[in-house]
């Protein structure tokens, strides 16, 4: 098998974005060389009858490429599933709406250490966030709050419970990843995602992609721009997710964008998120 048949790229293009998201990516895309021979999927989504306006056909057509077209529901989980049905690659390479691709090789290196022994999936950036405990958080600083509240704020803090594990809870973000394909498609099954809660549970919920994938045994790497492997433990030294000035990002999205541009006050309070006490 060749390596042009072992790689697929994905990228969502949503109707509701416009142009710009899909003009930075390309623009990206066209920069910097991905290191490897791939197969290039755009997914339209949300597009009516899967026709796209002039101005998205245009900047499809800077590059060599083919397209699916999907209704625009399942947020990001659900579109990549249909993509990887259709490509037959080993490997696919997915990238969200507001993906920016920030460095030359990129796909040698997620494809690289995303095939290494024991690696389940590699990402462009990871995070030891938990909703629940981050809600939890939330929850003590208003304690002074009306009967009613209280209630309902303990049938969330149950319900967040169920799904997601207390901090630290290393997991891998969506925006930028590579995997097997077939474990890909394992991992999520026939999940239906119709709600934000749905796609933070799969993301980051006990039950969720980075858990499947911890459940067979095999590791989670996030991959830095200087095409190192880092794994959970050295996620925050790795510099590329919500860390120093993220200089190791491989691959920004609209999250890495808004910690950049966010005053000392909210980024130290993005960090202690993602990082708790290592972020002070």
């Amino acid at each position: 098998m060749s390596v042009m048949d072992e790689v697929g790229v994905v990228h969502l293009v949503r109707a509701c974005n416009g142009v710009e998201p899909l003009r930075r990516f390309l623009d990206s895309y066209v920069r910097y060389p991905a290191g490897l021979p791939h197969e290039l999927l755009f997914i339209l989504k949300g597009f009516r009858r899967g026709v796209v306006p002039p101005e998205i056909a245009m900047l499809l057509d800077r590059v060599p490429h083919r397209t699916i077209a999907v209704a625009d529901r399942g947020f990001d989980i659900e579109p990549y599933r249909a993509a990887a049905l259709q490509l037959r690659q080993q490997y696919v390479c997915f990238f969200n709406s507001f993906s920016e691709i920030l460095a030359e090789d990129w796909l040698e290196k997620l494809h690289r250490h995303a095939a290494g022994p024991g690696v389940g999936i590699a990402g462009a950036t990871g995070s030891w966030e938990s909703l629940l405990s981050t809600y939890e958080s939330s929850c003590r600083e208003r304690q002074t709050m009306l009967p009613h509240k209280r209630v309902l704020r303990g049938m969330e803090l149950r319900r967040l419970r169920d799904a997601f594990p207390p901090f630290p809870n290393p997991h891998l973000r969506t925006n930028a990843f590579c995997i097997r394909r077939d474990l890909f498609i394992e991992a999520v099954g026939n999940l239906k995602i119709r709600d934000k809660m749905a796609a933070h549970r799969f993301e980051s919920g006990r039950d969720g992609l980075s858990g499947r994938i911890l459940s067979k045994g095999l590791s989670l790497l996030v991959v830095g721009r200087d095409g190192a492997g880092f794994t959970a433990e050295q996620w925050p030294q790795s510099l590329t997710f919500r860390f120093g000035k993220q200089e190791n990002l491989l691959v920004a999205d609209n999250r890495t964008r808004h910690y950049e541009m966010s005053g000392e006050g909210e980024k130290s309070l993005l960090r202690s998120h993602a990082w708790g006490m290592l972020a002070q």
